[in-house]
C-alpha cells in the first residue's frame, strides 16, 4: 500500500506461534542489492523477514512502483505468516495520484505456515488475527481488473531498449484478473516506408493483436515477427474487453496488544467489584510441532519408542528394551497375521470401548481409521465429543480444576502475574493431569476417555484472573483446557516390562502395524497426538 518504502532491517510484527511460542515478528533481512534507499537494499515481494518461527516472507507490494519486475513494499503490506510491516524509510514515500491498492504474491506461490490444534488454543486471539490477515491474501482482489509491469523478454531476460528480434516474448502482471481469462495486447508496431528518392520516414503504425491466458496472475505471449525493426522501444497499450479500471484503499492491520487487559479504578472511584486484571494461557508438558503436527517430547526434547514406526526392531533390540521371550514370540506370531485381519481386530476392540451415545461406536472407528491413514496427522475431540463430556464430569477433571485454581491464585498473589507482561513465556504449572487409566475402560462414565486417552501427557489451559477494586480479593477462573496424549504403540503394548499390556486386546496388533507392517508405507499406521478440549462446567 502507498506509504514509507520497506528496506533490509525495517521491522514487521508476526502474530502467528509455533505451539505455546509466539513469533513476534523482526527485520526484513533481503531486499534489491542494485536499488539502495538511504543506503538499504529496498525490500520487495518475495523478501524474507526474520520470525521467531521459520523465515517469514513479504507477500503484498505497490504495483505502481517495480524494483527488477516486482511491486515494492511498503509500511503495512502484509506477510505470508499474517503478519505486518510496521516500519519503513520515513524520507521516502510512495503514492499515486488516485488511490491504489496493494497487489498480493499469487497464493500457491505464499509460504502460509501450518496452524495446529495447540498453536490455535494456546494463542487462540492472535491466530485468529493471523488467519485473518491470511485470508486477505488468499481473497480475490477487489475492485476493476488492471494490467501492469509489461516488460519485452527473450529467454526470459528483460529488454528495456533493443531491436525487436524474430521472436519476443511479452510478459504483463495482472490484478483482479482471474487465472485462465484471455487477455488480448494491442502492439502498435511501426511502419517504415521508402520513397523513390530513398528517404525512410516511420509515420504510420501497424496494429498487431497478442492474445495469452491469465496465469499465477501474470500472462505471457510469444510474437513471431519477419522484418527487423530499428533500435527503440515498442509502444504498447493494453486492454482486457469489457473491464475499465478503478482502484480502492487497502487496509492496515493493527500491531496486537499484550495479555495485561486492565488496570483497577483508584481513589474514590473503586467499588466492590471484580475487573479482569490478566488473560493467558498455561502449560505442563512438552511438545515440538514437525510438518504443522504436534509431537509429544520429553524435557530433553528425545520422543519415546511409541513415537516410533516402520523401524522393524530385531529379536536383539526387543530383548534390550524389556521384552520377554514370550512376549518376542507372541509379536513375531501377531505380525504373522495378515494386515487386514490386525486391523480389523483393532478397530473391533475400540469399537467395543466406544459408547452407544456417540454414534454407536463412532469414535473408536474414526480413532482407528485415523491410525490406518491418517499420515501422523493431529486428531481431535472437540468440546461436544463424548470424551470431552466424560472427562468434564468425572471427579478427576473437577479436582484438577480446582487445585489449578488454586495454584494460578497463589502464583498471582506472590508475584503479581501469571505470565509477565508480554505473555511470551508460558507458566508451567506443577498441578498433576488427572490420570484414566485401562481398568477405567470397564467403568460407563469414562470408558472413552480411558480408552482413547489414558495416561495424559500434556495440558494447556486457557486462564482469567479477577481482582476485586475494593478488596484486592484475587480470583481464577479456568475458561478452556486442552488435553494432550500420543496414540501409538510403545514398548510396554507389546508387553516389555511385565506390564503384561499385551493381554489387553488390539494393542499387540497396534504394536506390529506401526512397527512392523509399513516398511513399504510409511505413512500407514503412523502415531499422532490426540487432543481433548474441555470446556470447564
Amino acid at each position: 500500500m502507498p506509504g514509507p518504502v520497506a528496506t533490509v532491517g525495517s521491522m514487521h510484527v508476526c502474530p502467528m506461534c509455533s505451539g505455546t511460542t509466539p513469533h513476534v515478528g523482526g527485520p526484513i533481512t533481503q531486499g534489491e542489492a542494485n536499488v539502495l534507499a538511504n543506503g538499504k537494499p529496498v525490500a520487495t515481494i518475495g523478501s524474507m523477514c526474520t520470525c521467531v518461527g521459520p523465515p517469514d516472507t513479504i507477500a503484498q507490494g505497490f504495483p505502481n512502483i517495480l524494483i527488477n519486475g516486482k511491486p515494492v513494499a511498503c509500511l503495512g503490506d502484509l506477510t505470508a505468516h499474517g503478519g505486518t510491516i510496521t516500519a519503513g524509510e520515513a524520507n521516502i514515500i510512495v503514492g499515486s495520484a488516485a488511490p491504489v491498492p496493494s497487489v498480493n504474491m499469487p497464493v500457491n506461490k505464499i509460504p502460509f505456515p501450518k496452524i495446529s490444534i495447540v498453536d490455535r488454543l494456546a494463542h487462540n486471539s492472535k491466530i485468529e488475527e493471523a488467519e485473518e490477515n491470511q485470508e486477505k491474501l488468499k481473497e480475490e482482489e477487489q475492485g476493476e481488473p488492471r494490467i501492469y509491469n509489461l516488460q519485452w523478454l527473450k529467454e526470459k531476460n528483460i529488454i528495456r531498449k533493443s531491436k525487436v528480434l524474430k521472436e519476443v516474448t511479452l510478459r504483463a502482471y495482472v490484478y483482479n484478473i482471474p487465472d485462465g481469462e484471455s487477455i488480448t495486447f494491442k502492439v502498435k508496431k511501426p511502419v517504415e516506408t521508402t520513397d523513390e528518392n530513398g528517404s525512410t520516414t516511420t509515420n504510420e503504425e501497424e496494429v498487431v493483436e497478442l492474445t495469452g491466458t491469465v496465469q499465477d496472475k501474470k500472462v505471457e505471449v510469444t510474437w513471431e515477427v519477419e522484418d527487423v525493426s530499428e533500435e527503440g522501444e515498442s509502444t504498447s497499450n493494453t486492454q482486457k474487453k469489457n473491464n475499465t479500471i478503478v482502484s480502492t484503499q487497502a487496509e492496515s492491520n493493527t500491531t496486537p496488544s499484550n495479555n495485561v487487559v486492565a488496570t483497577p479504578a483508584s481513589g474514590e472511584e473503586k467499588e466492590d467489584r471484580f475487573v479482569e486484571v490478566e488473560t493467558g494461557e498455561v502449560k505442563k508438558g512438552n511438545w515440538i510441532t514437525e510438518e504443522g503436527n504436534t509431537v509429544i517430547v520429553n524435557r530433553n526434547g528425545q520422543r519415546a519408542y511409541d513415537w516410533e514406526y516402520a523401524d522393524n526392531p530385531d529379536e536383539a533390540k526387543m530383548k534390550q528394551n524389556g521384552m520377554s521371550d514370550y512376549d518376542i514370540f507372541n509379536v513375531k506370531l501377531t505380525k504373522s497375521y495378515p494386515e487386514a485381519y490386525l486391523k480389523a481386530e483393532m478397530k473391533v476392540t475400540l469399537w467395543l470401548f466406544s459408547d452407544i451415545e456417540d454414534g454407536f461406536g463412532e469414535n473408536g472407528i474414526r480413532l482407528a481409521n485415523h491410525f490406518f491413514s491418517g499420515g501422523g496427522k493431529d486428531f481431535e475431540f472437540n468440546q461436544s465429543s463424548n470424551p470431552s463430556i466424560e472427562m468434564r464430569d468425572s471427579e478427576r477433571f473437577k479436582s484438577f480444576v480446582s487445585s489449578l485454581k488454586e495454584e494460578l491464585k497463589k502464583k498471582y498473589e506472590k508475584d503479581g502475574t501469571i505470565n509477565g507482561s508480554t505473555g511470551v513465556n508460558l507458566y508451567s504449572i506443577r498441578t498433576s493431569l488427572p490420570y484414566y487409566g485401562v481398568s477405567s475402560s470397564l467403568n460407563p462414565n469414562v470408558n472413552e476417555s480411558a480408552t482413547f486417552i489414558g495416561g495424559i501427557q500434556g495440558c494447556v489451559a486457557k486462564f482469567k484472573v479477577l481482582k476485586n477494586e475494593k478488596t484486592q480479593e484475587v480470583k481464577v477462573e479456568i475458561e478452556r483446557v486442552l488435553f494432550l496424549d500420543t496414540f501409538g504403540a510403545g514398548w510396554e503394548d507389546g508387553g516389555a516390562n511385565g506390564k503384561a499390556k499385551q493381554w489387553v486386546p488390539g494393542l499387540v496388533a497396534m504394536f506390529c502395524l506401526q512397527h512392523f507392517k509399513n516398511l513399504k508405507s510409511p505413512n500407514k499406521f503412523r502415531p499422532f497426538t490426540v487432543f481433548v478440549d474441555i470446556k470447564p462446567s
